[in-house]
C-alpha cells in the first residue's frame, strides 16, 4: 500500500511539474517588460476586445454621446486637437483612424503606453494570431510602409512630411505592435526577441 502511495505521489508530482514548465513556455510575458523606459502614462488590459465590445453595445455609451458631458467636449479644445491628431495619424498610416480601425487591432491582452502627452507619442500591443492580423485593414496596407529590419524581424513605418506623425506597426510571437514612433515600435521587437534592456517595468513609478 505505501508503495503504491508513493508511485501515486510521484505521477502527481511529475504531471504538476509538467504543468509548470507548459505554463510557463505558453504564458505570454508581461507587457510592461516589453515596453520602453520612459513613458509617462500605461494602461493594460487582460481582454481589449471584450472590453471594447462590451462598451460598443452598452446603454451607457449611447447616453454619453446623446449627453451634455460629451456635447460640451465635443465643442473644446481638446476635442478639436485630438481631432487634428486623428487626421494627422489617419494620413501617416495611409488609413483612417477611425473606430473600425480600433476594433480590427482590438486584440485579447494589450497595453498602451504614452511617452509625450503634447505630441500623443505612444505604442501599443496586443495579443492577436498572426491570421487575423495579417486580415486588419493595417496590414494589408504594408506594401505601400517603408520597410526595415530590428533585429531578425521586420517592420513597417510611413512619415507624413507635412505633420511630421508617423505610424509604423509590426507582428512577432502573437503580438501586434503599432506606434507613432519607429523607435518604440522597434524597441518593443527587441524585447521580444529576447533583449535585456531597460522596460517599463523597471520604471520607480511603475514598481511603485
Amino acid at each position: 500500500m505505501k508503495r503504491l502511495v508513493g508511485i501515486c505521489s510521484s505521477i502527481l508530482l511529475l504531471a504538476l511539474g509538467v504543468w509548470a514548465a507548459v505554463d510557463l513556455v505558453t504564458a505570454p510575458p508581461d507587457p510592461a517588460k516589453l515596453l520602453p523606459d520612459g513613458a509617462l502614462l500605461y494602461i493594460q488590459s487582460k481582454d481589449f476586445n471584450g472590453l471594447l465590445n462590451d462598451w460598443n453595445s452598452s446603454s451607457e455609451k449611447r447616453l454619453w454621446l446623446k449627453g451634455d458631458n460629451y456635447a460640451a467636449f465635443s465643442r473644446s479644445r481638446l476635442f478639436e486637437r485630438l481631432s487634428q491628431a486623428q487626421g494627422e495619424f489617419s494620413t501617416a498610416a495611409t488609413i483612417p483612424t477611425d473606430e473600425n480601425l480600433l476594433t480590427s487591432v482590438a486584440g485579447q491582452q494589450s497595453a498602451i503606453a504614452l511617452y509625450d502627452v503634447g505630441n500623443l507619442e505612444f505604442v501599443y500591443l496586443t495579443r492577436m494570431d498572426q491570421a487575423k492580423i495579417e486580415a486588419t485593414p493595417l496590414w494589408r496596407l504594408h506594401d505601400k510602409f517603408e520597410q526595415r529590419t530590428e533585429g531578425n524581424t521586420q517592420f513597417y513605418v510611413h512619415q507624413d512630411i507635412q505633420s511630421n506623425r508617423t505610424a509604423a506597426f509590426a507582428a512577432r510571437d502573437g503580438w501586434l505592435v503599432l506606434g507613432t514612433r519607429a523607435d518604440l515600435v522597434a524597441g518593443v521587437l527587441d524585447r521580444l526577441q529576447g533583449a535585456q534592456a531597460h522596460s517599463l517595468a523597471d520604471d520607480s513609478w511603475y514598481a511603485d
